[in-house]
């Protein structure tokens, strides 16, 4: 038990570290100190939703997108009072349903964090560092942590909040033709707007890119390419219901997928469709995730997840007809292959393919790549700086099926020896190996109130 002011030290200012602060705050009942760390300007938003293009919008609707998990229509609120500055009952409904821009969801998220909502009554404080933690080590019951500005804080518990980390390097190669991390680049002027593209991946990333381009006025032709072709299903205009019949569902991840499918080929006959089963799947993911052996998470991992992903993590209306309506007109072609070899010749890119079922090589000669492989999930090659010296360490380690760090479900770090590494968590994306849903807003927010009440629970004075 703690005989003084304990203090909690957050890396990462993005949702998931904000979220968890707030909950603290929220949450706590005697005088702690939260350390909210974030190497950008501003703290809140994050990478996803700092100063994203606007035409870049959520892929999900308003009513959805709450930051506070106990107040479902908190950010449609927001919407009305600061975008649509009209407080009409038309006018929430409208708003209920929009798909926002990023940016103006970023703008909601760093609003949380104004002064007046950060100390509450019992003298619990946040306080906004700007700093990156480059090192941390243990001494005794608590932690040092040094900063790239030279600064070193000491804290009872750390909670490693550093969101989706980089696209894995795929072309390994400078120059204007390639875009490594298109989360990074920010000047889109840059891309000529009859330029031919070849775009490393087909899900949500190349979905918003090429919106983008297209909101542009961007002519030039576009090979997006991944090992299955597979792409982002749409959101529904309206969600429907559905209640599954079996209950509990089965264990087993064969027969449980089989199910799941037989579910969603039959709900027309229930006035639903597959979309409504997923959503009465959801509530119900990380219980049944977690009773799976590691050999089927692992085999989801490596054969189903690439399914899963397309049905589970939907795009906009909007962004899903944009995108078809350049593959309609021929500009853009999705091609199941993978990417065999990539080189820069007079400042064009020449590029071989193995198409899917194809042994013959297949060349593509384009002005520009752009990586849109999406994050970097499997954290045995991260490349920031305090992650790889804790995974140098031993004091983090890889979850064993290959996705995320080895956590346990309230987030508690496992260490190499296999034992929980005392007061420190994961929250968010570095959780999805062992959680497989908690890298959307719902999930994080959900989390971020567990781990506030875990960490206050261990850190409660006499």
């Amino acid at each position: 038990m703690m005989k003084r002011r304990p203090v909690v030290l957050i890396i990462g200012g993005g949702f998931s570290g904000t979220s968890t602060a707030l909950n603290l705050m929220r949450h706590c009942e005697f005088s702690m100190t939260v350390h909210l760390l974030e190497a950008r300007d501003v703290h809140g938003p994050g990478l996803a939703y700092d100063s994203p293009p606007r035409q870049w919008i959520m892929n999900g609707m308003a009513s959805r997108l709450s930051a506070i998990d106990d107040i479902p229509d908190h950010f449609v609120k927001w919407l009305c009072r600061n975008v649509c500055e009209d407080r009409t009952e038309e006018t929430y409904i409208e708003a209920a349903s929009l798909y926002a821009q990023r940016r103006e969801y970023g703008r909601y998220i760093k609003d949380l964090l104004r002064k007046r909502n950060l100390r509450n009554r019992y003298g619990t404080t946040v306080t906004l560092v700007k700093a990156s933690a480059i090192k941390m080590k243990s001494e005794g019951h608590e932690f040092l942590i040094q900063t790239n500005g030279e600064g070193v804080y000491k804290a009872d518990a750390v909670i490693l909040a550093v969101g989706n980390q980089p696209p894995r390097r795929i072309f390994h190669q400078q120059g204007a033709p390639f875009i490594e991390n298109p989360w990074t680049f920010s000047d889109w002027r840059l891309v000529p707007k009859r330029a031919s593209l070849l775009l490393v991946g087909t899900g949500q990333t190349m979905m918003d890119i090429v919106s983008l381009l297209a909101q542009r006025g961007h002519r030039g032709s576009i090979w997006a390419i991944s090992r299955h072709g597979l792409l982002p299903q749409s959101q529904a205009i309206r969600d429907g219901f559905y209640q599954f019949d079996l209950d509990p569902l089965p264990r087993e991840l064969t027969a449980l997928f089989r199910y799941v499918r037989d579910s969603a080929e039959a709900a027309p006959q229930h006035g639903a469709n597959w979309r409504d089963v997923l959503i009465a799947l959801r509530p119900l993911i990380q219980r049944h995730w977690m009773q799976l052996s590691l050999d089927e998470q692992t085999r989801f991992f490596r054969h189903l997840l690439p399914y899963w992903r397309v049905h589970r993590t939907r795009v906009s209306p909007d962004t899903w007809n944009t995108v078809h309506q350049r593959i309609a007109s021929g500009q853009l072609r999705v091609l199941a292959a993978r990417l065999k070899s990539v080189v820069e010749r007079d400042t064009r890119v020449d590029a071989t393919l193995v198409p899917r079922g194809d042994d013959r090589d297949m060349h593509l000669s384009v002005d520009m790549a752009i990586n849109c492989t999406g994050p970097n999930n499997a954290y045995s090659n991260v490349e920031e700086p305090l992650l790889r010296q804790l995974l140098m360490d031993g004091a983090i380690v890889p979850h064993p099926n290959g996705i995320g760090l080895h956590v346990k479900p309230n987030g508690a770090i496992i260490d190499s020896r296999g034992k929980t590494y005392n007061r420190v968590y994961a929250i968010g994306p570095p959780c999805e190996g062992t959680l497989l849903e908690s890298t959307v807003i719902r999930e994080i927010r959900s989390h971020a109130i567990q781990l506030a009440k875990c960490v206050i629970q261990e850190l409660r004075p006499n």
